[in-house]
């Protein structure tokens, strides 16, 4: 997850630089427009969502957000805009001035677009969520899990994952070493289990984990149904 987010932040990036140089370009030439009041909006919005992901980056946290996946759609589709601008300036010809220009400028709009309609839907799946019947997780677009609390007779807790064992001992694995909340998820499947008094074992139930991964996770998602 983590390098999908340096992927969507470092597009974001190169969009941002490409509409602002096209500002630029049109500035000096005297040329204020639509398009040229759209390309600075979508350049700022990106710029201030690049630089707003490095810092919670740095600080362990989700790079990416609902908001920040927005502007990226909105700052992609102003670059789309602005290529085919550039592309009907070039008269559609290639070889002609801005044609190489237009189309990158396209590519990277297409680029920054997908990453951030991607981004959305894996801010929907990848969550934890335990509820009063069991957990679900959904851990890629392959593999997901749903056990019942009926079924399960220990949790298991080390470094880097979660077991939930069930009543033949087969277990559904939480990949803690993989999360950046890893300490809410644990102490969310800890205060669960206990509830319902069940066995818990290992380490990490009365201390945090240190926070050393590279990629990040959803938020955990308690639900009272």
């Amino acid at each position: 997850m983590r390098r999908r987010e340096l992927g969507e932040l470092a597009t974001e990036a190169v969009t941002a630089f490409t509409l602002l140089n096209a500002v630029q370009i049109a500035y000096g030439h005297n040329k204020v427009d639509a398009f040229v009041v759209l390309n600075a909006v979508a350049a700022t919005a990106l710029a201030i969502a690049v630089i707003h992901g490095v810092i919670r980056m740095r600080r362990k946290q989700d790079a990416t957000s609902t908001s920040s996946n927005v502007v990226g759609i909105f700052g992609g589709l102003a670059a789309i805009v602005e290529g085919i601008h550039k592309l009907h300036s070039a008269q559609f010809t290639f070889g002609q001035s801005h044609f190489a220009l237009g189309v990158t400028t396209i590519l990277a709009g297409l680029l920054t677009l997908t990453l951030a309609l991607l981004m959305e839907r894996l801010e929907h799946r990848r969550a934890l969520t335990i509820t009063n019947h069991g957990v679900r997780m959904r851990l890629n677009k392959f593999k997901r899990f749903d056990v019942q609390w009926s079924e399960i007779v220990e949790l298991r807790l080390d470094a880097k994952q979660a077991r939930l064992v069930n009543t033949k001992g087969k277990t559904s694995v939480v990949p803690l070493a993989r999360l950046v909340n890893r300490d809410e998820v644990s102490d969310a499947l800890v205060d669960a289990a206990r509830e319902r008094g069940l066995k818990v074992t290992g380490i990490g139930t009365d201390s945090r984990f240190p926070s050393t991964s590279d990629h990040a996770s959803r938020t955990v998602v308690r639900e009272d149904i």
